[in-house]
């Protein structure tokens, strides 16, 4: 058996017995909500939710249940029982509602609790409710709360029934959440009854044994309204009826389980009339199924078909509006979405009395169709991540929509200051995505950001108690220059303490650590603790490669790329990180082929893999092969500018380093530095062009190059590595040895605390100043400059290997030389040049082992 916690079932009287008889004065209408099938898949979903929602709507349309018709019913079962809808569905008992009618709340699903605090917040979670940030899109009691109290004042007498305390590992499992809610749930509203399935430190079980699959309490209460609870037999039953009938049957089925049934308020109200010809069918055939209710079609325009007054034009418009909202068509195509449908039937008398369910069905579905965005991107769903990054004009609707869906509810609604906190972060995250358009013009990306900080802390005065609020306040602190790291981990504290098992935050803390502080040891730790809660959320996993990588821990980086490959093989990112890692390894051949399987997913221009798969093609002699994906990119009216730029360096950094075509290197910098703003991205094209006029003998035209770089306040930046390597190689020439060999020490201290950054400028140096050094005939320092460069690329390189292959040959050792340019070219030493043109390697040229190598390495060998 399964279990489930306190179902509360809550009567609001008028205690008026004569209102009571009268049934045929007003109008009983019933919200009924079952939900067994969750979309996030980390909420647990349950068996018999939705069923036992089907039996209670099934016996409010039976005779003992009051009759009532299908449009007095409104049935929201797994996925139509979103948070929009459900709102929507509140509004119609709102609207609808008069003086002395009855509405009736069935809520069957989990109810649950983020954090113990002194102000508990219990929810409801909707079908498209997020598993780890409850205020984000579940259903808060308090705004039911609200409702009850609206209808109670209005003198609806209100009935409300919630199975919302099911188990399950939910966020607040380790506070007893489902407990706290069903705490919650027992407070009062207003002057209401209440049937409880169990008592406060109980669950209430489920199973096929009850009615071929319901829970134990509510297959009894359903059986005792209809009857078989009148025990005195007046043909009424009654609250003590009921509670006794009840403690006797549920308590003694689910034996040895504890569960013992109970209620509050007075004993003798009437809840149902009995039929005792019913009563006596029921006893006889207790496991007959109550025929199951059919969802109530809202949007029905049943009286415009037929008859003489039919207008066919509303009829193909309302038709129309139907088709855009199914299709999720709200505000776009402007003359044929489901608003613009709306607003022209709007002006039609004759539909009114339609208007209102066409007019809560579109503001629910802008309410859901953002609540999915919303919902994605606080997971940290990949696929939502991909589309932040390479389709950002989607969001743009969002905040749109959630204001039409104020627009349609009134600014006066419940809803409305979520609603309007909602827009606010929708406005805010556009603005700080318009910042990647301006990342290279400072003073207008902080414009920007400033901005959005300003509606983020609108959208918290609004709801306080939002942790996603909080956590994208603390990303702005992050993004700060310099960032504020006291309220970085002040504001994403934060949003742990209403939201402890979202890894968000976590994710948001790494990065402060990681990027701005360089504290690798600290961004791990809460890498770590995340992955504690989940070792199997992608997001994380990426994080933690992400991160050994940077720090050069290739070993650790491969094994959890593979792992996410298994987790997520529907995703480019996927096999792009692992083709990374093994880029890192400069393993190319892998990488190659880890790139390859990436763009069979995604073969968008814009996506990164693009350019780590053409440069990977210039290590392993495909240089040509290289060049044509470079040119293809850079003629895609597609890729945009700003890419392009970044294109244009990647295509001169392979041409530069493992080909001999300086010209057309020096091409794709220039090109790359047009219409560049960001200084930092300007120096480092600069550093190449001076060493690509150095390699041209143009020593000069290198000299001005270098004096742009560091003439300067920009000194973090990887490319002053290369920057000093070129000085240092300037003085060497003009023969100031001591000045050479400061620069080459400054190259090796110089660091922006990332490994990956700084891997290519520290290998080029080691060998340069390696080289340095053998002239001087220093020859063990050299050999030390040369094995700390296989040591530091994790003996992944070949920059390390042919230094000591150099050095092997000036001392005359020609198989230990061999040995080391085997081990160069078997990790990718891309430039032939490098061997058939090096003096060193006069003699060695000459043996049949040498040409064998050529040969089986480059495809014009000598």
């Amino acid at each position: 058996m399964k279990y489930l916690c306190l179902l509360v079932f809550c009567l609001l009287f008028s205690n008026s017995y004569a209102q009571m008889l009268d049934e045929e004065e007003r109008t009983t209408r019933a919200l009924i909500i079952g939900i067994s099938d969750y979309e996030d898949e980390e909420i647990p979903d349950l068996k018999f939710a939705h069923k036992d929602a089907s039996a209670f709507a099934a016996f409010l349309q039976s005779e003992a249940g009051g009759s009532l018709a299908k449009e007095q019913i409104m049935l929201l079962e797994n996925e139509d029982a979103t948070t929009g809808k459900i709102i929507a569905a509140l509004d119609w008992l709102l609207d609808e509602s008069k003086e002395g009618d009855r509405s009736i709340i069935y809520f069957s699903g989990h109810g649950d609790v983020e954090t113990r605090t002194r102000f508990q917040r219990g929810y409801l979670l909707t079908y498209n409710t997020l598993s780890k940030v409850y205020v984000s899109g579940a259903l808060p009691l308090g705004y039911l709360e609200d409702v009850i109290k609206t209808l109670s004042f209005e003198n609806v007498e209100t009935i409300i029934i919630t199975d919302a305390c099911h188990s399950g590992k939910l966020a607040g499992a380790e506070i007893n959440g489902t407990q706290a809610t069903a705490s919650i749930l027992s407070k009062s509203f207003a002057n209401e009854l209440k049937i409880m399935s169990c008592q406060p430190d109980e669950l209430s079980v489920e199973g096929e044994q009850w009615g071929g699959g319901r829970g134990a309490f509510s297959f009894h209460l359903i059986e005792g309204l209809i009857g078989l609870a009148d025990a005195n037999e007046d043909a009424t039953t009654n609250l003590m009826e009921i509670e006794r009938y009840l403690q006797d049957n549920v308590s003694k089925e689910v034996a040895p389980q504890s569960q013992i049934p109970f209620t509050v308020g007075k004993k003798n109200t009437i809840l149902s009339f009995v039929d005792d010809a019913k009563v006596e069918a029921l006893k006889k055939q207790k496991q007959d199924k109550l025929q199951l209710l059919a969802s109530v079609d809202s949007r029905s325009l049943a009286f415009l078909r037929g008859g003489n007054n039919t207008d066919t034009t509303l009829q193909k418009q309302y038709d129309a509006f139907l088709v855009a909202l199914d299709n999720h068509l709200l505000l776009t195509p402007k003359d044929s979405s489901a608003y613009y449908y709306y607003t022209q039937l709007a002006k039609a008398p004759e539909m009114k009395p339609v208007l209102g369910n066409m007019r809560r069905n579109l503001a629910a579905a802008f309410q859901d169709d953002a609540q999915k965005a919303l919902n994605a991107l606080l997971r940290s769903d990949p696929k939502e991540i991909n589309k932040l990054r390479y389709h950002r004009a989607e969001y743009l609707r969002y905040p749109k929509y959630i204001e039409k869906s104020i627009e349609l509810l009134g600014e006066d609604h419940f809803l409305s200051n979520t609603l309007k906190s909602r827009q606010y972060y929708f406005e805010a995250i556009n603005l700080i995505l318009n910042t990647s358009d301006f990342e290279t013009d400072e003073d207008l990306k902080w414009d920007y950001y400033r901005d959005a900080k300003k509606l983020l802390l609108k959208a918290i005065d609004l709801e306080p108690q939002a942790a996603y609020l909080y956590n994208a306040i603390g990303y702005f602190y992050a993004n700060r220059s310099p960032s504020n790291v006291d309220s970085v981990l002040h504001y994403c504290n934060k949003a742990l303490e209403y939201s402890p098992t979202w890894l968000v935050p976590y994710l948001s803390i790494t990065e402060e650590y990681f990027y701005n502080l360089k504290d690798y040891q600290s961004a791990e730790k809460w890498l770590l603790k995340a992955y504690e809660i989940d070792p199997e959320a992608f997001v994380i996993l990426e994080n933690l490669n992400w991160l050994y990588l940077n720090v050069g821990r290739i070993d650790d980086a491969i094994p959890i790329s593979r792992k996410m490959v298994d987790l997520r093989p529907d995703l480019f990112n996927s096999y792009g990180n692992l083709g990374g890692a093994y880029y890192a390894a400069q393993n190319y051949p892998e990488a190659i082929k880890w790139y390859q399987k990436a763009l069979e997913i995604d073969q968008s221009p814009s996506n990164w893999v693009h350019q780590f798969l053409a440069y990977s093609y210039f290590y392993v002699d495909k240089q040509e092969k290289a060049s044509a994906y470079f040119e293809r990119l850079l003629k895609d009216e597609q890729v945009p500018l700003w890419m392009k730029r970044k294109y244009h360096w990647w295509y001169g950094a392979g041409l530069l380093n493992t080909t001999d075509n300086l010209a057309l290197a020096e091409q794709c910098f220039l090109r790359s530095i047009e219409g560049e703003l960001s200084l930092a991205n300007q120096l480092e094209n600069k550093a190449y062009l001076a060493k690509v006029k150095f390699l041209q003998g143009d020593y000069q035209a290198s000299i001005n190059y270098l004096e742009e770089v560091f003439n300067n306040e920009i000194t973090n930046i990887n490319a002053f590595i290369l920057a000093y390597i070129i000085k240092a190689e300037l003085a060497y020439k003009d023969g100031d040895n001591s000045k050479a060999e400061l620069y080459f020490q400054k190259a090796l201290q110089h660091t922006t605390g990332v490994y990956i950054f700084d891997k290519d400028f520290k290998e080029e140096t080691m060998l340069r100043y390696g080289r340095f050094l053998m002239d001087q005939n220093r020859m063990e320092e050299a050999r030390q400059q040369f094995e700390t460069c296989v040591e530091y690329t994790n003996k992944n390189g070949y920059t390390g290997y042919y230094g000591l292959a150099l050095l092997a040959a000036k001392e005359g050792r020609q198989e230990l030389a061999l040995d080391q340019i085997e081990n160069a070219l078997l990790h990718y030493h891309p430039l032939k040049s490098d061997f058939t043109q090096e003096p060193l390697f006069k003699k060695i040229r000459k043996t049949k082992r040498f040409k064998a190598l050529m040969q089986q390495h480059f495809k014009h060998a000598e």
